[in-house]
């Protein structure tokens, strides 16, 4: 996000985008915008079945359209299926969502428990762990 101006500041690790910046002329590529990586999706399928729930809510902002699916038979790629762009999922009991971000690379990862940062911490993630005091625009440059 520091490398297309997306950080303030305070978040901002211009080492890291300069380096990549670098590295985008090899064989190395943002991920899509609006959509959560197929590549990261069988993480977030894994965490969701590790609290038995038993179907996957979606709600597609664009076209309007929602539905379920079984859990069990869910594979990373038919989650790619169900949006060209926005997307939030949740569990039945509602212990997990996720959700892509508009105009973003980032997903949201939402749980009910309070050890999110052990999940992370296991599932070997990337993440700003926020909580009820943190602002939804946290990361916007300042003006």
């Amino acid at each position: 996000m520091t490398s297309i101006g997306a950080l303030n500041e305070d978040y901002a690790k211009t080492d890291l985008a300069d380096s990549l910046n670098a590295n985008l002329q090899q064989d190395l590529y943002f991920p899509d915008e609006d959509r959560t990586s197929v590549f990261f999706l069988k993480g977030l399928l894994e965490v969701m079945d590790s609290k038995e729930a038993t179907l996957l809510h979606y709600s597609e902002p664009i076209f309007d359209t929602s539905g379920s699916l079984k859990l069990k038979d869910v594979k990373p790629t038919r989650i790619c299926e169900l949006s060209s762009a926005e997307l939030m999922v949740t569990t039945n009991n509602i212990e997990y969502a996720f959700m892509s971000m508009y105009d973003s690379f980032n997903t949201l990862f939402m749980a009910k428990q309070e050890n999110i940062d052990e999940i992370v911490r296991n599932m070997n993630w990337e993440a700003i762990i926020c909580d009820e005091q943190t602002y939804m625009d946290w990361f916007l440059p300042k003006k």
